[in-house]
């Protein structure tokens, strides 16, 4: 039985999976399996899996015969990890080379440990950096519920650089599918509130950010601020936390949450998306005690004169913030840009 299991659900992505494939395959840490679940793709999926197929046997192959979603897809690949760790790999992603010698390291150092966190690189297409979440990360062994708050305060962020003990999957029964598409930010803060965590800062993969992938596409206000409901909802019911403790992590998940939920909020009110906006209105009224927040998104999503000219100042107000924002990002992640470079052309579809 190998050491980690990497789960990579796929659909209708070959060329992309094949980088994916590639960047587990060259792991300076060999004794890994990696298993495959396509979401009914009928394209050349399957062809390309078989290539790689042919020459590694550690490389599993399960097709569904119709498509079940994102995240019933990620429940099924963690449904099949025997492997005493596991990570997961969203096919647009890429693993840098170090990242399993890193954590199987950390993890011999610090048996009582059961999840571990490398460092992680944000970036779009071309290969410009948008964030380095866990960068300030103090490295080595912490104690939860330190790392939930950092998680809450800088996320969501991607499980990609991640590695996990099996013994997770039930302690936290698996992902829980009704969060939706955040399900991973759930299940890591469920995780970081209960068991002690590893961090390292050294960069262990590349998350891609393009108009394709499944937060930037499928993910609307609505449903985001629903999830983030039902998040503070798990937390809440977790009667295995000290309820003082618990009580600092709702406060904290409430906070957070409202803001998430008025951004997303405004951004749908500014693109037009009325509808949308005055749902999100409703459930910062209704589940984050936030009327103040409600009323703001309602007179921007109204139609009136009041409304139009409410999101006239917003964009003037906004416009150049954004271009200082963009600035001082660049410059601030300058240092990682030949990390992005590297992993970007070494994973570059090879003839």
């Amino acid at each position: 039985m190998a050491t980690i299991t990497t789960i990579v659900p796929t659909y209708r992505r070959p060329k992309l999976l094949a980088r994916a494939i590639r960047s587990v395959l060259a792991q300076t840490y060999q004794d890994f399996e990696i298993c495959i679940c396509d979401n009914a793709s009928n394209d050349d999926t399957a062809s390309v899996v078989r290539e790689f197929a042919r020459d590694d046997l550690r490389i599993k192959y399960h097709c569904h015969s119709q498509n079940i979603g994102i995240i019933r897809n990620f429940a099924y690949g963690m449904k099949q990890v025997w492997s005493p760790f596991f990570d997961l790999l969203s096919d647009d992603d890429i693993l840098r080379p170090n990242f399993f010698e890193t954590a199987v390291r950390s993890f011999r150092s610090n048996p009582e440990a059961m999840l571990f966190v490398g460092g992680l690189i944000e970036t779009d297409l071309s290969g410009h950096i948008l964030n380095v979440p866990f960068r300030e990360w103090s490295r080595g062994l912490h104690q939860p519920p330190e790392l939930f708050f950092k998680m809450l305060l800088s996320g969501p962020n991607s499980w990609t650089s991640m590695l996990w003990r099996k013994e997770l999957l039930s302690a936290l029964d698996g992902l829980d599918q009704e969060v939706g598409l955040p399900a991973d930010l759930d299940f890591e803060l469920k995780a970081l509130s209960r068991y002690p965590a590893l961090i390292d800062n050294e960069i262990c993969a590349t998350f891609v950010i393009h108009p394709e992938s499944a937060s930037e596409a499928r993910l609307s206000a609505t449903a985001f601020a629903n999830a983030m409901v039902r998040m503070v909802e798990n937390i809440a019911h977790d009667s295995l936390l000290e309820p003082l403790v618990r009580s600092r992590m709702l406060a904290a998940m409430n906070s957070r949450f409202r803001d998430i939920a008025f951004v997303r909020a405004r951004v749908a009110a500014m693109r037009g998306l009325t509808t949308e906006a005055l749902e999100v209105a409703r459930i910062l009224e209704e589940r984050f005690c936030a009327p103040s927040h409600a009323r703001c998104i309602r007179l921007l999503a109204s139609q009136s004169y009041l409304g139009t000219l409410s999101r006239a100042a917003v964009r003037f107000l906004r416009a150049p913030r954004r271009v200082l924002r963009a600035a001082m990002t660049t410059q601030r992640f300058r240092s990682y840009s030949r990390v992005v470079d590297d992993s970007l052309d070494l994973w570059k579809e090879q003839p």
